[in-house]
Parts: C-alpha cells; sequence; structure tokens
C-alpha cells in the first residue's frame, strides 16, 4: 500500500474485514483506524496502545461511539 492515501488504506481494511475476522490496531493513538474495522459489528478488534494519554482518547472514543467489539490494551 505504499504511495497511497489514508482513504486508501482505510478502505483496503473494509474490504478486506470478512465476518469474523480479527484486526489488530498496533499503535492506535486515538483509533482511526479502530473505528474503521470495527464498523463490521462481527470482526474483533483489538488495540494497543502504550501512551497513556492516547490511550484515555482511544477509550473515551471507543465508549461515546458504543463499539462493542472492541478490546482495548494500554
Amino acid at each position: 500500500m505504499l504511495g497511497t492515501s489514508d482513504f486508501s488504506n482505510m478502505n483496503f481494511v473494509q474490504l478486506m474485514l470478512a465476518n469474523g475476522s480479527l484486526f489488530v490496531d498496533v499503535g492506535a493513538n486515538i483509533g482511526s483506524y479502530t473505528f474503521i474495522a470495527s464498523e463490521n459489528s462481527s470482526a474483533t478488534v483489538n488495540c494497543l496502545e502504550p501512551n497513556p494519554s492516547a490511550f484515555l482518547k482511544l477509550k473515551r472514543n471507543v465508549a461515546q461511539n458504543a463499539r462493542n467489539n472492541v478490546t482495548l490494551i494500554n
């Protein structure tokens, strides 16, 4: 995916996730890719974010958007 925009990358993620897929977002930051992946409610999304400040924002974003298929790891 080198040389493509974020839109293309995010579209690629959506297209590749099949029912029951696992998506791991390493360095999730505030969750841009997390939300794209978690739109497929049958997918499992695991997010790893080591930065405490970014993790709190990610946690708040996931809660506010009621993403029940997301697991957060700090």
